[in-house]
């Protein structure tokens, strides 16, 4: 072999080493995650290991200065609490448990309608910090309700315009899904119903938390949450949550207006309790990049699950798929 060539082969095992080492050293490290842009340039983003930006009471003003413990066999130390409110297949405990800085230190309790999403929480409920409840509706009050559930799947079933099946159902139904004589279930294929006990969420997150403890309230209950909000505003139950993600139904059929709902959000907002997107079947939470520390660039293109053709490498076109 010519001087020549053993200097790149050189090069090149120095260039491999240089990789491996780089690599090693990020996996040991457990708190880099590697991300490729369309440049084939390395970023990364690293995750809390504390919730410190929210350690803060709704309407507190001034910190609480709370302590956020991780689990603990102390029974009388704080607590980190995830409620997950409207759980439908499981998605929020699977993106919860997948993305959320320190998620492992949380107890779960999931609250879902449907009895035959039930099986989807299986994989969770033996961490022995995942309880299901499992069929219960999350009300303003203790009680019964009627559930309007989906109907199983088959070919041709057309949802919103799509063939679809979207899990779940609600306790606030239009009228033609109301109807015993439909077949289909009307606008959303709810043609399953059946009647479930509920529970006043406000009294239950009073009786089985504490102020001390870390409360992260997730709401997506397709109506229900504004009979539910109320009632927290009105028992200060907002002095229990450090946080609250959730949805907002305004086109819901429910008994309130839209003036009603507005002055609900003002509400909330006077209590420092602004509503934090949180979309489970779209595998998001609208603070996510400030959560996990997102570094990619914004100029960056391409979304995630996307190929995008506006890539150049040197000149030449390329694919990104993020």
């Amino acid at each position: 072999m010519t001087t020549n060539g053993r200097s790149h082969l050189f090069q090149a095992f120095l260039l491999l080493l240089s990789f491996t080492l780089g690599f090693i050293s990020s996996f040991i490290g457990g708190r880099n995650f590697l991300k490729h842009d369309c440049n084939c340039q390395c970023q990364y983003f690293e995750t809390h290991s504390t919730l410190t930006r929210f350690g803060t009471r709704f309407g507190s003003g001034e910190g609480s200065g709370k302590n956020e413990q991780s689990k603990s066999s102390d029974p009388a130390a704080p607590k980190k609490y995830f409620l997950d409110c409207g759980a439908n297949m499981a998605s929020s405990v699977t993106l919860f448990r997948d993305t959320y800085p320190g998620a492992y230190d949380f107890i779960i309790h999931s609250f879902e309608i449907d009895p035959q999403l039930k099986p989807y929480f299986a994989p969770f409920t033996s961490d022995g910090q995942t309880f299901v409840h499992i069929p219960q509706g999350v009300a303003g009050e203790t009680g019964n309700m009627t559930a309007y559930l989906e109907g199983p799947w088959f070919p041709g079933k057309i949802n919103n315009k799509l063939d679809m099946q979207w899990g779940g159902g609600t306790l606030f139904a239009y009228r033609n899904e109301k109807r015993e004589s439909s077949n289909d279930g009307g606008t959303r294929k709810l043609s399953r119903h059946v009647s479930i006990p509920t529970v006043d969420l406000s009294q239950w997150i009073r009786k089985n938390t504490r102020k001390e403890d870390y409360v992260i309230l997730k709401l997506d209950v397709e109506g229900a949450e504004y009979e539910i909000l109320m009632k927290m505003l009105a028992d200060n139950t907002f002095d229990w949550i450090d946080k609250f993600y959730g949805e907002f139904h305004d086109w819901a059929p429910t008994q309130y207006s839209q003036h009603q709902k507005d002055k609900l959000r003002d509400d909330l907002h006077a209590v420092g309790a602004d509503q934090v997107t949180w979309a489970g079947e779209y595998k998001s939470f609208s603070d996510f990049d400030i959560m996990l520390n997102i570094k990619i660039p914004d100029n960056i293109p391409g979304s995630v699950f996307k190929a995008s053709d506006s890539c150049k490498v040197d000149g030449t076109d390329r694919k990104s798929v993020v």
